[in-house]
């Protein structure tokens, strides 16, 4: 399985979801997903699930973060005409329970006066807010505290969302939430990390709904997390649901408003009700992988000389033999952690003499850029390292081909991913 389709699997994750929580940052998932060496389905293993598909008057309000919850939730309507949430008492571990004092329909309060507030917003404005959670503990599902809004300026209506979150050490250490994305692997226009006094951080990103070639909304984000894990989330598309029809040129707020509305200090009564985050499953006990700058040194040391690397990134590398530019990206997983569940095995095709299992595909890219191939072998050798290692012929899977042919043979690219050099990785 490539990149490509774990993206596309975890974003279907995302899309297929069940329960009510926190709303995501898509950009903070695939930046993730990218600095943890592409290992995606590691979130599933750690017990990460995506969920939620929320009806507002017949709109779709899509996905959020969810680690175990259930479908046991209830939801109730506050006199505001909005639906507040609150907070489980008896959570299962892994969720994000709070225990606080603030409910659903203060936070939607809070957060629809500081948007008002904003420099430069018009004294036409409307704001709703369809959907929040607190701080409160109630008989509800658990998550964490959030408001999903829709914003109108007369310009076309367009979906917000604010949530705030408490990191836990290992995330910021990890330093993942404030890592931008590949470009040869997600469309976006701009993304900023920007190291505040005090150890704070805020990640300013403008991007795609889809982070490829498909047409859709804009989303733009800012994420501003303090030394103590506190986090905000803000993030606003030209659409009045995630997957939704345009309603407008762009997002109402440019990254400036989206800015002071992360970084307000009306805050403060919600993030200090924040729990430390809830034992995740794999977080004790993270499983050791092989370092991303491993990998793209080892696929580095594999290329033929005639091929100039133009580009390194976590787990790949850009190419250029004089005939334009192609990529390459390589996925190793330790013995035993194959990626997919037990039936995966039965797509590997060919079985080498000394054990050794082989898939290769050769066929039109996936992201939707014009003119693209993609050439992928998944080798997983008797111990149970998987090897994996696609070729491009473009300077983004997204992006139209920048060359008719590939700067390697599929035989080369078979003997590159079948290299005794994979086998001296060490885990860590």
């Amino acid at each position: 399985m490539s990149d490509a389709d774990l993206e596309d699997e975890f974003a279907a994750g995302i899309r297929q979801a069940a329960d009510i929580t926190t709303p995501p940052s898509s950009t903070v998932l695939v930046a993730r997903g990218l600095k943890r060496g592409k290992q995606l389905r590691r979130r599933r293993n750690a017990g990460i699930a995506v969920v939620a598909a929320l009806a507002v008057g017949g709109v779709g309000f899509t996905a959020q973060l969810l680690t175990g919850g259930s479908d046991d939730g209830t939801v109730s309507s506050p006199a505001s005409g909005g639906t507040s949430v609150t907070t489980k008492k008896d959570g299962k571990p892994g969720t994000e329970q709070q225990n606080g004092t603030i409910s659903g329909e203060k936070v939607a309060a809070l957060v629809k006066a500081e948007l008002l507030r904003i420099e430069g917003l018009g004294a036409d404005t409307k704001v709703t807010v369809p959907y929040s959670r607190g701080t409160k503990v109630d008989d509800s599902s658990p998550g964490n505290p959030f408001a999903m809004l829709v914003y109108d300026d007369g310009g076309g209506k367009a979906s917000m969302t604010v949530d705030f979150t408490r990191q836990s050490p290992g995330e910021l250490a990890e330093g993942g939430t404030f890592t931008c994305p590949d470009k040869s692997l997600v469309k976006f226009d701009s993304c900023t990390v920007e190291h505040l006094p005090g150890g704070a951080r805020a990640m300013l990103y403008q991007g795609y709904e889809y982070g490829d070639s498909r047409p859709g909304p804009r989303r733009w984000e800012v994420t501003y997390s303090k030394a103590d894990g506190t986090t905000v989330h803000v993030s606003s598309l030209n659409s009045v649901e995630e997957k939704g029809s345009v309603t407008r040129p762009g997002p109402p707020l440019d990254l400036k408003q989206l800015k002071a509305l992360a970084l307000s200090k009306a805050w403060a009564p919600v993030l200090a009700e924040l729990n430390a985050p809830a034992a995740d499953p794999g977080s004790s006990e993270r499983a050791p992988e092989y370092s991303p700058n491993d990998i793209t040194r080892t696929l580095a040391s594999l290329l033929p000389k005639s091929l100039e690397i133009v580009r390194r990134s976590d787990g790949g590398v850009a190419v250029d033999d004089g005939r334009g530019v192609a990529i390459l990206d390589a996925t190793v997983s330790p013995p035993g952690e194959l990626f997919g569940e037990k039936d995966d095995a039965s797509r590997y095709t060919d079985t080498l003499p000394d054990g050794t299992k082989m898939v290769v595909y050769q066929g039109p890219g996936e992201k939707g850029g014009k003119g693209v191939n993609r050439w992928f072998v998944d080798v997983v050798r008797p111990n149970g390292r998987r090897v994996a290692i696609q070729l491009h012929n473009s300077s983004a899977q997204w992006k139209p081909a920048t060359r008719p042919d590939m700067p390697l043979t599929i035989d080369q690219l078979k003997d590159m991913t079948l290299s005794p050099k994979w086998q001296s990785l060490k885990l860590s």
